[in-house]
């Protein structure tokens, strides 16, 4: 089992819990250290990313398949902050730690993985971007040059 936070958008950061092993893993545990907050509701009205996060994970996963992902909207930045000083618009913590525990697929082991994750790590990433060249040689393969 694994965690990470990928970039989505010059905004955006999403959450990813995946079974990147070669079996089951069962009753899949997913907690945070400090706790995502509990708020229905961002500082813009619109509905929290966190409370959604939250109740996903909120029960045990009874079984979750190798390669299995799942994949959570989980930093929505604040534009009214600093770049330098960047929050979440639904409060989400810029540091955390997300635990995952499970059994294997036997039930004879437990086990207990613990992800440090910090939003700054994508700081200046290269967003991804979609180009298609409509006609020539190169058509839909390659961006177009700029000089």
């Amino acid at each position: 089992m694994s965690a990470e936070l990928t970039i989505s958008g010059k905004l955006h950061a999403n959450l990813i819990i995946k079974n990147s092993g070669a079996s089951l893993a069962r009753d899949v545990k997913v907690s945070f250290d400090p706790p995502l907050p509990t708020e229905e509701k961002s500082r813009d009205g619109q509905r929290n990313v966190a409370a959604l996060i939250n109740k996903r994970y909120s029960d045990p996963i009874p079984v979750w398949v190798p390669g299995r992902e799942m994949e959570n909207f989980y930093w929505v930045r604040d534009k009214t902050t600093p770049d330098d000083d960047a929050k979440s618009v639904d409060g989400v913590p810029r540091e955390v730690t997300v635990t995952i525990s499970y059994e294997d697929d036997r039930r004879k082991h437990t086990y207990t993985d613990q992800f440090p994750l910090n939003v700054r790590e994508l700081e200046g990433a290269a967003l991804p971007v979609k180009t298609t060249i409509t006609s020539g040689p190169s058509a839909g393969l390659h961006p177009p040059r700029s000089n």
